[in-house]
Order: C-alpha cells, then structure tokens, then sequence
C-alpha cells in the first residue's frame, strides 16, 4: 500500500532474509511498479507482461521492484503484511 511501517526487529530480519532469496524478473523499461500488496499473481503477470513464475515460486511486489519468491519467504511475506494490517 506504500505505507512507510515500523517493523519489529524480529519482522525486519525476516524482510531482509526474504530480499537475499528474491529473484528479479525481467520487467518491461519505462514500466513503473505500484506498491501493492493487493494484486494476484494473475494480475502481476498481466500487469507487467511476466511470464509464469518457475515451480515453487511466487511473484511479488516489494520496495517498489516485482521480485519472485521461493514459496516459503513468499508465505513469510504474506504473514508479515497480514500482521502489518492487523496492527
């Protein structure tokens, strides 16, 4: 949502671990990423022209870049922004 957020310290060394096992997909130049965490995997991939992640990986947005996950950091992101928006 483009929110500035205070994470805790246990939070951010898990965002930090989730950035090391990102992997950047090739998207389109002049393209801008919207920082959202709403959109589905279907609708990255449209959105911008991605291809299908690889087995066992998920699409992402995150600080503004499209990354692809592993599925476990991808769930581990998911479980970060739910207690964000719980909070």
């Amino acid at each position: 949502d483009g929110q500035p957020v205070l994470l805790s310290t246990e939070d951010h060394t898990a965002l930090l671990r989730i950035n090391e096992l990102a992997r950047v997909p090739a998207v389109g130049s002049g393209v801008n990423v919207a920082p959202t965490a709403a959109l589905t995997q279907a609708d990255l991939m449209r959105l911008y022209r991605l291809p299908d992640p690889e087995d066992g990986y998920n699409y992402a947005v995150l600080n503004g870049q499209v990354i692809s996950l592993q599925d476990s950091a991808y769930e581990t992101l998911q479980l970060i922004r739910v207690a964000r928006a719980v909070l």
